[in-house]
């Protein structure tokens, strides 16, 4: 048995800064609790701090524990919902724009026997949540997919790919972090760009669902669509859903 290495695919805990925060609360507020008897020696104000300090510490504990199974279940849930839905033969050629570790990249090579999943993404060094090219990779070949996937570091506004390239195209959590509202314009533009006829699309996020609808649609792309929202993750999400017409 070794230590030390990952055994298990790890997708990250998202919002991890706010996490530690609620963390950091609770520990405050459950010490303020345990002291506020001997630091104040009113008793009537000093049950009412405790009180206020243990309400404190139960609030944050129950808004960073929400917050991590919505990364370690919640999103692994909605992730094989969108896969599902795909029904894939086995054969197509996927692309994950904004693949991060893998989330939707990994599962969609579980259901490939003769295609390949291509994922993209920025890789910044230093990125403080973590994700990187290594981890990526790591996880494809700790879900023994790693012969199935190829990663890409590219601009998700420049897609390295030629027209028509890609039989399915998926994005989660990604594209909402293209600040400008043009520039996520030209992603969604990317995206049709290289999407072969009748091939479909599936984009997970937070933010901006109604502008990939309309941005798909002067695209050319047909049944767009909306999902209502979905609290998989704790932080409400919607699926848009596009297809490219055949002629």
């Amino acid at each position: 048995m070794s230590f030390g290495k990952n055994t298990r695919a790890d997708y990250g805990v998202d919002t991890a800064a706010a996490v530690l925060r609620f963390m950091v609360l609770a520990f405050v507020g459950m010490i303020f609790a345990l002291s506020a008897p001997f630091l104040v020696h009113e008793r009537e104000l000093a049950v009412h701090l405790a009180s206020l300090g243990r309400g404190l510490a139960i609030w944050c504990s129950i808004c960073a524990t929400v917050m991590v199974w919505g990364s370690r279940v919640g999103k692994l849930r909605l992730r094989d919902r969108v896969i599902a839905g795909l029904a894939l033969k086995g054969n197509e050629q996927v692309l994950d724009v904004g693949c991060g570790r893998g989330l939707l990249l990994v599962a969609a090579a579980k259901n490939l026997d003769r295609g390949k999943a291509i994922g993209i993404d920025l890789f910044a060094k230093g990125d403080p949540t973590g994700n990187s090219e290594a981890t990526t990779r790591e996880n494809a070949t700790l879900e023994g997919v790693d012969q199935r996937v190829e990663l890409v570091a590219g601009d998700a506004r420049k897609l390295p790919f030629p027209a028509k390239r890609f039989d399915v195209i998926v994005s989660s959590f990604a594209l909402h972090e293209v600040r400008d509202l043009a520039d996520r314009q030209k992603a969604i533009a990317e995206i049709a760009r290289v999407l072969k006829p009748g091939g479909r699309v599936r984009i997970v996020d937070t933010r901006h669902t109604d502008e990939y609808v309309t941005a798909l649609r002067e695209a050319g792309l047909v049944d767009v669509a909306r999902s209502g929202l979905s609290f998989a993750t704790i932080v409400p999400s919607r699926i848009v859903s596009a297809r490219r017409p055949l002629a």
